[in-house]
């Protein structure tokens, strides 16, 4: 109201002017007349603005409007939440430990060594082939399987280098040991230049040579040679055949439940070097 009384002052003088000077002329009034009116107009603007100036500063913020919500955005959001809640709730299932592959004989498979024997059942190894010389006359080179058993069967083809100068041809030879149950208890069969299977028997500080048998048709050769050697230990009765053919069979009630595996014997220290190929091993049940 402060801001309206000049403006109001003002426009009273004009007034009393126009009054007072009654004789003036209609010119003089309308001029008076159009002073005050434009007088007013200027008043009324002013107000106008002033009134439109304290509308803005009281007004109240304006709201915008919430933004759009993307839906498939929000349903993809929900669907993720959902899965990781319920992967968190899963049951975890324990791991399994896996055990060394073991491959049991098909009857196909067993056919091979069932005229050998009376088990009808056997868990099968192949082992790896070897080529080995050895030249220590008083132990035997060997390689066992990581299998114990007293009842199985070992089939290997075998192949020799000998020397020219063999003194003793009975201490060469390649084959297998078996029943090893500690370093002085054990069984050696082997097959020799001299065309005989050999089997020693190792029982503490003594070794004796157990009973032996010639190849049939011998042919095998002498500082080389080979042939194909099935060894079968059951019940502690030993069999030995050759290319297919029984050389030597006995029973000793010494034979122990222990190690199998390869073999080699030499009667010098010039060497005798042993193949072995095709190597399978079958433990009897």
């Amino acid at each position: 109201m402060k801001q309206k009384e000049p403006l109001f002052l003002l426009l009273l003088a004009i007034l009393l002017m126009v009054a007072c000077s009654g004789v003036s002329g209609d010119a003089n009034l309308s001029e008076a007349t159009r002073i005050a009116v434009g007088i007013q107009q200027t008043q009324n603007a002013f107000i106008q603005e002033t009134l439109s100036a304290a509308t803005e500063h009281s007004a109240a913020p304006t709201v915008q409007p919430p933004a759009t919500v993307d839906a498939p955005a929000t349903q993809a959001v929900e669907t993720a939440n959902a899965e990781a809640l319920q992967a968190s709730q899963a049951t975890v299932e324990p791991m399994l430990e896996v055990s060394p592959t073991v491959e049991v004989v098909s009857a196909g498979d067993f056919s091979k060594i069932e005229p050998y024997v009376r088990a009808d059942e056997a868990t099968y190894f192949k082992l790896d082939s070897v080529d080995q010389s050895w030249t220590d006359k008083k132990n035997y080179w060997e390689s066992l399987s990581s299998q114990e058993a007293g009842n199985f069967v070992l089939s290997a083809k075998v192949y020799w280098t000998a020397p020219q100068d063999m003194i003793e041809p009975a201490r060469y030879g390649c084959g297998f040991i078996y029943g090893k149950s500690d370093p002085k208890h054990y069984h050696v069969t082997y097959i020799s230049p001299d065309q005989k299977v050999h089997t020693f028997r190792k029982r503490a500080s003594e070794e004796i040579e157990m009973k032996g048998g010639i190849v049939p048709g011998g042919g095998l050769g002498t500082t080389t040679g080979g042939a194909e050697m099935v060894l079968v230990v059951e019940d502690k009765v030993m069999t030995s055949y050759i290319n297919g053919i029984q050389v030597v069979m006995f029973n000793d009630p010494y034979i122990d439940f222990g190690k199998m595996g390869l073999a080699i014997g030499t009667g010098s220290t010039s060497g005798f070097t042993c193949s072995f190929e095709d190597v399978e091993l079958w433990i009897l049940k």
